[in-house]
């Protein structure tokens, strides 16, 4: 996972030139969003933790947002299905998975492809400065 205080510098960069609201959706993960909000809070930056969501009503939030940052889930699937920019944060642990991944604009490999493998034994998608992805948005 892209670490939370990465996710905080990166909103806090945005907010600096455009007041953004971050809605947090973590479901399985209780401990991190809980975390995650209190370093948003920590830097000013409006966020709110949305309660589970049934299909529609997730849909609908996506389907509304500007942009939707995250790990490789059915969210920021959904969002990129419901034409919503969308900055996917993911990386794979295991070589032997299979995933059709390949090298990303931020020059990163992602791992799955058992000719796309990184040369590092580091999980490295928590490498990635929040820098270049602001680059990117």
């Amino acid at each position: 996972m892209y670490p939370a205080e990465k996710y905080a510098k990166l909103a806090s960069m945005i907010n600096e030139k455009h007041k953004i609201c971050v809605y947090v959706v973590f479901n399985d993960y209780e401990n991190i969003a809980d975390e995650f909000l209190k370093l948003l809070e920590n830097k000013n930056i409006n966020a709110q933790k949305l309660p589970r969501l049934n299909f529609n009503e997730l849909k609908f939030v996506l389907g509304n947002m500007d942009l939707v940052i995250g790990p490789d889930t059915g969210l920021t699937h959904l969002a990129w299905a419901l034409n919503t920019k969308t900055i996917t944060l993911y990386g794979n642990a295991q070589k032997s998975s299979g995933k059709n991944m390949s090298e990303t604009k931020l020059e990163r490999v992602l791992l799955g492809n058992a000719y796309v493998v990184s040369q590092s034994n580091d999980f490295e998608i928590k490498s990635i400065n929040p820098n270049e992805i602001y680059n990117k948005i």
